[in-house]
């Protein structure tokens, strides 16, 4: 038999829970921060979060209430919000993000206007090594035609890694930039690493 499909108030409960598990929260962690007890916390997740705690409990983890509440954010791309949330920074959406190794040039995204944050995460590596990631404007025609524009200085975020750094290390830095045009971008990369890359809209 089929799952019913979850409404948004059953969402937000599931996501509660997922996120807890990725930021290895406890429930008594969420109590002790909305002056609850841990059977409410168990509550919100089998029912949904109450739609006056909504607000709380997403700035709490770091994102825009919207990532606990709307169907179309993807399970995958929840799940990267929470675990690259930080503290002071709310994530309002991914705009783009990109995997993988050895590579020169990500695809071509769109960034709108807004208040973005750029971050970058290597591992697998030991010892002392560079990796760079410009965040790029470019003309493009949607087909092959790829032209840098021209602006000064760009948006530079850089990861560098010491003597004392083991392959099992996750490094990561974070670059946070206004766009004031709504145009193409791609990242320009410079890192013998594994790496993952996201740009997000932020809230600020």
């Amino acid at each position: 038999m089929d799952k019913k499909p979850l409404t948004s108030k059953n969402l937000s409960g599931e996501r509660l829970r997922k996120a807890r598990n990725i930021k290895t929260w406890r429930r008594k962690d969420l109590a002790n921060e909305f002056d609850t007890s841990e059977a409410t916390i168990i509550k919100w997740q089998q029912r949904g979060i109450p739609h006056n705690k909504l607000d709380g409990v997403a700035n709490y983890f770091g994102v825009n209430k919207s990532a606990f509440v709307d169907s179309s954010v993807s399970e995958s791309d929840f799940e990267l919000m929470i675990s690259e949330s930080m503290a002071g920074i709310v994530l309002n959406k991914i705009i783009f993000t990109h995997q993988g190794s050895g590579i020169d040039r990500s695809p071509i995204f769109k960034i709108p206007v807004s208040k973005v944050l750029l971050k970058a995460t290597v591992w697998g590596v030991e010892g002392i090594t560079f990796s760079q990631f410009i965040l790029t404007p470019c003309k493009y025609d949607g087909l092959n035609t790829l032209e840098r524009k021209s602006y000064g200085e760009l948006p530079v975020l850089r990861i560098i890694t010491d003597s004392t750094t083991q392959k099992s290390n996750i490094n990561s830095n974070i670059l946070i930039r206004e766009r004031t045009e709504d145009e193409d971008h791609y990242i320009s990369l410079h890192t013998p690493n594994n790496f993952r890359v996201s740009v997000y809209d932020i809230k600020g």
